[in-house]
């Protein structure tokens, strides 16, 4: 039977699910207080995820209004499983697009990202937990 557990790091269970081409689905609050979601690119590090969004675009204007936010990822190889993270995202600029190259490779097995422009660019979200929930077979 399957239960959640409220956890100060993500059991070692998951690693292929965080290294994997899982997506990331990501939560945050429009300026009207609706909740918006979006399945994203995402890099563990060890301690948190990371993503990138268009600078201009909503995503970063509400992660930027509020930083509050939540993500949660499903183990592909085991869908009962999935991960929930409740905390706070910062952002920067990424100026070498050494993020969004990096997703290109874990995703599309590519060297660099090709939807750079000079017209554009992408913004880094770290998520910083503030509370971990997991459920577990």
């Amino acid at each position: 039977m399957a239960s959640l557990k409220v956890v100060t790091t993500i059991p070692d269970t998951f690693a292929g699910a965080l290294e994997g081409r899982s997506l990331l689905t990501v939560a945050t609050t429009a300026a009207d207080g609706a909740p918006q979601s979006s399945p994203v690119w995402f890099i563990w590090d060890g301690e948190r995820f990371k993503f990138v969004v268009d600078v201009g675009g909503k995503k970063a204007r509400d992660i930027q209004r509020d930083p509050r936010i939540s993500v949660s990822l499903f183990d592909l190889n085991s869908p009962i499983r999935y991960i929930e993270v409740r905390g706070r995202a910062t952002t920067e600029i990424d100026r070498d697009n050494a993020v969004a190259d990096q997703l290109a490779r874990k995703y599309l097995s590519i060297e660099r990202q090709p939807w750079t422009t000079s017209e554009n660019a992408f913004l880094v979200v770290t998520v910083h937990p503030e509370r971990t929930i997991v459920q577990v077979e």
